[in-house]
């Protein structure tokens, strides 16, 4: 089934992704085994390929890497992002049972990371926003995700009860 979005909807997907690097799986204390473990727990599996038929590449935008290198929905700077006091910042430094992830980085690896990985996709989806701004008046952002149906242990009470739809917005991201 094809599906005709609107040309200022703009799709987010930022956790269907397993990769990792090869030259910074070095950072990761897991086995390959707790990893492929950890990923079936972090990770939106199917999430592109489940609502792609129908959705533009150009109206696309997609992580290319695990949230477990860099998570490209938190705040950059970790002052700002609340899940970075469980270790679970920008760069995850905790799994999601918040067991110990990767080893401490250095500031220069750090600051890879983000110049390689974070910065390069918000520079993606801010430029397909100011282009459905400049073109048709608006623009709307969906992000593709989904949900354990079992509380991690990371999530905290917040998530007693499961929702099998989330529709929101928080006052930071929309006027």
């Amino acid at each position: 089934m094809k599906f005709n979005f609107s040309k200022w909807v703009i799709f987010h997907v930022p956790h269907d992704s397993t990769h990792i690097p090869y030259d910074i799986r070095n950072q990761f204390i897991l086995s390959t085994e707790s990893l492929q473990k950890e990923f079936v727990k972090m990770t939106d599996f199917w999430t592109l390929a489940l609502y792609s038929n129908g959705i533009p590449v150009e109206q696309t935008v997609v992580s290319p890497i695990s949230r477990l290198v860099v998570d490209v929905e938190r705040f950059a700077d970790d002052s700002l992002e609340s899940m970075s006091g469980i270790g679970m910042g920008v760069i995850y430094q905790k799994t999601h049972d918040l067991k110990t992830l990767r080893r401490e980085l250095s500031a220069a690896e750090r600051s890879r990371l983000l110049r390689e990985y974070y910065y390069p996709h918000h520079y993606t989806l801010t430029r397909k926003v100011k282009d459905a701004l400049s073109r048709y008046g608006r623009a709307l952002i969906i992000d593709l995700h989904s949900f354990s149906s079992e509380q991690l242990p990371y999530e905290g009470p917040l998530l007693k009860d499961r929702p099998e739809v989330c529709i929101g917005t928080d006052p930071y991201h929309t006027s």
